[in-house]
C-alpha cells in the first residue's frame, strides 16, 4: 500500500482513505441540552454481599468452563492445544458470568440476580426431565 500514484504526493493508503463522517449529534439551537435530559435507569448500588455473590458466580462458572480441558486432552496431542482448549472454556465461563452480573448491576429491575452453577444445573435437570416426560407421553410409554 505504500505505492505512490502518479501525480499524487501521498501514499496509496492515504489516497484511498475516506473522509471522516460528519458528527451526527451536532448541537442544534433550541434543542434541549444534555443537562436537562432525565437520568437513565436506576442502577443497583454495589454492596459487599452483591459483589461477593457476583464474583463467586464468576469463579464457579470459570471452574465449570475449565472442564474443557478433558475434550482438549482427547482431541489434541500437544500440551499447548490442550491448554488453549481449557483456556477457552475458562474464558467463556467467566465471560458469561461477568456479562450476567453486569446486566444485573445495570438493570436490576429488568434482570434477576444471576444464580450460581448449582441452581443452573438444577434448572437444566428439571427442564430435561420435563422434556423426557413429554416425549414419553407422546410416544405412549
Amino acid at each position: 500500500f505504500w505505492l505512490k500514484l502518479p501525480g499524487h504526493r501521498q501514499p496509496l493508503f492515504l489516497a484511498l482513505r475516506r473522509p471522516p463522517p460528519a458528527f451526527p449529534c451536532a448541537r442544534v439551537k433550541g434543542a434541549p441540552s444534555a443537562e436537562a435530559m432525565p437520568d437513565g435507569p436506576e442502577k443497583k448500588a454495589m454492596d459487599k454481599a452483591t459483589v461477593n455473590s457476583l464474583l463467586t458466580n464468576v469463579a464457579m462458572k470459570a471452574a465449570a468452563g475449565s472442564l474443557a480441558f478433558f475434550p482438549g486432552m482427547w482431541l489434541f496431542r500437544s500440551a499447548g492445544m490442550r491448554c488453549l482448549c481449557g483456556g477457552f472454556g475458562i474464558g467463556f465461563g467467566a465471560g458469561i458470568a461477568w456479562k450476567e452480573g453486569d446486566m444485573y448491576l445495570r438493570n436490576p429491575g429488568m434482570v434477576r440476580m444471576p444464580v450460581g452453577i448449582i441452581e443452573e444445573l438444577e434448572d437444566m435437570q428439571k427442564a430435561a426431565i420435563a422434556k423426557w416426560t413429554s416425549i414419553r407421553a407422546r410416544i405412549g410409554i
